[in-house]
């Protein structure tokens, strides 16, 4: 009669050790995709977000700044996007904004803002470059620095980077109006705007 073996305790342990990597594996994929999936809705929420704030400027023709803070929200850390339409020195959209509203001031520290925007709650894994203090100029809708002024130095993009994603996403601006093209600097260079490509801008 043929005796039937069983699992020695090495296998045992074997078997275990392996399942335990492989689960781990996959948990850290699973969570690895996810947090993208979670940036690249955030990257799409920003970019929306911010025609909206170019529509306010041009249709309300008073300056728009975007205010980016950090903070709790749930238990976790995040970061808060809130755009906030300026007051001008007269109800006609002259001497904007005014000089409450100056530069480095926000609507939640002496800049009476006469409307704002929701607040875009993103992850703290995503970092970004010209997005605090960027400013849409009243009626014409183009982009400057917190100044807020037609004469101050223009903002031709906003990068965005995240955490497991080696190129970064660009929202380029006109400089003319200010109307605004999502960049993926993950695609091929063939599939980039000109204006992208000449200054390296993804790199």
């Amino acid at each position: 009669m043929r005796r039937l073996r069983g699992f020695t305790l090495i296998e045992l342990m074997v078997a275990v050790a392996v399942f335990g990597v492989m689960a781990t594996m996959a948990v850290t994929a699973f969570s690895r995709l996810t947090r993208q999936a979670k940036q690249n809705g955030a990257v799409r929420d920003i970019f929306v977000y911010l025609l909206e704030a170019r529509g306010q400027a041009r249709v309300g023709n008073q300056p728009v700044r975007i205010d980016v803070t950090s903070t709790t929200h749930n238990g976790q850390a995040v970061t808060l996007i809130q755009w906030g339409r300026l007051p001008c020195a007269d109800g006609w959209g002259r001497n904007c904004p005014s000089s409450s509203c100056g530069t480095g001031s926000t609507c939640s520290s002496g800049c009476a803002c006469q409307k704002r925007g929701e607040q875009v709650v993103v992850p703290t894994t995503m970092t970004f470059t010209n997005l605090s203090g960027l400013c849409f100029v009243g009626a014409t809708g183009k982009t400057r620095g917190s100044a807020c002024t037609d004469a101050s130095t223009p903002v031709n993009f906003v990068r965005i980077e995240m955490k497991d994603v080696p190129r970064p996403y660009l929202i380029v601006f006109d400089p003319l109006t200010g109307l605004g093209r999502l960049v993926d600097c993950t695609k091929p260079v063939s599939e980039r705007p000109e204006s992208v490509i000449g200054t390296d801008r993804c790199a």
